[in-house]
């Protein structure tokens, strides 16, 4: 997917298996999360949450946590400090760590030095 890993539209939870046909589609199961870097009409472009795969799905298949009660199914665990060009740009964005398998979401009392904290999230059981 190239320059659009690095960039965050939305964070979605797949709402279920989907196997990709070939090795530009992103196959995933039903509950990960995925950093949606891009959207294509019916397809849209991310990499999950599970060992940092990236690819396109159908934009059908998730669904953006803003949208409904998802973002409450979640449960901070911790406050960390991300770099500024790991970090999402705006107050309540989310975000996936592709090599954790992590949710982070800026925090409200974030250093006044301009280094964003977040805090982990994960999805509650």
């Amino acid at each position: 997917m190239g320059d659009a890993e690095s960039a965050h539209v939305c964070l979605c939870v797949t709402l279920y298996n989907f196997q990709g046909q070939n090795d530009k589609e992103l196959s995933f199961t039903k509950g990960e999360y995925v950093n949606v870097c891009k959207k294509f009409f019916n397809w849209w472009g991310g990499v999950s949450s599970k060992e940092g795969r990236s690819g396109y799905f159908p934009s059908n298949y998730v669904q953006d946590i803003r949208d409904k009660q998802e973002a409450k199914k979640l449960l901070a665990l911790y406050p960390v400090l991300l770099k500024p060009w790991e970090a999402p740009s705006e107050e309540g964005d989310h975000m996936v760590s592709a090599t954790a398998g992590l949710v982070f979401t800026r925090g409200k009392d974030a250093p006044t030095d301009g280094t964003p904290l977040f805090t982990v999230l994960k999805k509650q059981r």
